[in-house]
């Protein structure tokens, strides 16, 4: 596989710093610090429940992108890949490849809201609601998922059964 010239890297236009912004600009500082030409996108919209006009929006600008930069990854972040699954499929007709290739997941949304210090819940299957379902799309379509924990690779997998997820803190590797 060639390696991608730039990274697109997508993430929720947030009203101030989170814990999931801070690791991505860390990660998007390291591959600047390798070489790796990464444009940032950051896009409005209620993630990860947004209204159908975000979510074309989004498609769009993607789709554009990816005309503009054929050999680009293009790395999604979970809040808005977990909502927007149809970003890693081929486009219905199947003439064009998917628009994302990575989805980053900082917490699966299912966990995000569960009582802390509680097991995450075993539903097999596809899971019940709605978001859950979409992340379960997402993650089970994505080229590559990456994680920020190894406790998160685990719930992605007891939730929706993949098991070749990639795990990286954010400082020791930005493969």
């Amino acid at each position: 596989m060639t390696p991608p010239d730039r990274l697109i890297w997508v993430e929720p236009d947030l009203p101030g710093p989170s814990g999931g912004s801070l690791y991505n600009a860390r990660v998007i500082a390291g591959l600047d610090r390798l070489g790796l030409p990464t444009e940032v996108l950051r896009i409005p919209g209620a993630w990860p429940s947004p209204d159908e006009d975000s979510r074309a929006a989004l498609r769009t600008t993607l789709t554009a992108r990816r005309t503009q930069h054929p050999a680009a990854a293009v790395v999604v972040d979970g809040l808005i890949g977990s909502a927007a699954p149809e970003l890693f499929s081929p486009d219905p007709d199947g003439q064009a490849r998917p628009v994302a290739d990575i989805l980053l997941i900082h917490l699966p949304l299912e966990a995000e809201h569960e009582r802390p210090g509680t097991e995450p819940a075993q539903v097999p299957g596809p899971a019940p609601s709605d978001q859950s379902a979409a992340e379960q799309r997402a993650v089970t379509s994505a080229d590559r998922v990456v994680t920020t924990s190894q406790w998160a690779a685990e719930d992605l997998h007891r939730r929706h059964g993949r098991d070749d997820v990639d795990v990286t803190d954010g400082t020791t590797s930005t493969s």
